[in-house]
């Protein structure tokens, strides 16, 4: 009897230590398990953010990309169209009228020469034509006043076309380019005129 209750003894003590132990050690393992599992969510969700502003980086600048190759495409293109404009122009596409120094005074010969090339042009068109004329001048006298001189060249002559050849405004373009450094100062007295 003593033996069996020994035995007994011995058992309810061994079960009530292996269930102490199991009371001490699982709270901790249990706060480990819930910390580790904190840390891993916490991991997750910063690298979730950081993915997340690293994407929206990457969408932006490939947004700015593609606006860059949208503007490099339409210079591209406008670039082809003049090539192909200057590509069709032949010398007896464009006529040089000469202004006297400072003016926009036509010299007399050129007068003569632009009326005969108008005459040819008109005779010969298949189609409305178009005209761009550019004005110039040289860079004698005040750089602002020669901006202003070519400019005013272009306007005349555009007027003259409009007024002595029944030109429509709608097809003739402007431009001019002003102080211009050459030793031949007589050549950008002039505005340059194109047909196509």
């Amino acid at each position: 009897m003593k033996k069996t209750n020994f035995k007994l003894v011995l058992i309810l003590t061994l079960s009530i230590t292996t269930m102490n132990s199991c009371m001490i050690n699982t709270p901790t393992k249990y706060k480990e398990s819930k910390l580790s599992k904190l840390v891993e969510l916490q991991t997750r969700d910063l690298l979730e953010q950081e993915t997340q502003e690293e994407f929206e980086l990457v969408k932006k600048e490939n947004l700015q990309l593609s606006l860059k190759i949208k503007a490099f495409q339409t210079q591209l293109d406008s670039l082809k169209l003049k090539k192909e404009v200057i590509d069709t122009i032949k010398i007896d596409d464009i006529c040089l009228v000469f202004f006297n120094t400072s003016t926009i005074n036509i010299k007399e010969e050129s007068k003569n020469t632009l009326k005969s090339w108008m005459v040819q042009k008109q005779l010969n068109q298949t189609k409305s034509l178009k005209f761009c004329i550019t004005g110039y001048s040289d860079l004698s006298g005040d750089s602002l006043i020669n901006v202003q001189l070519a400019n005013d060249r272009a306007v005349y002559m555009k007027y003259i076309l409009a007024k002595e050849y029944c030109i429509e405004d709608s097809l003739i373009s402007i431009t001019s380019q002003a102080n211009i450094k050459t030793c031949k100062k007589d050549l950008y007295r002039s505005v340059k005129i194109q047909s196509f």
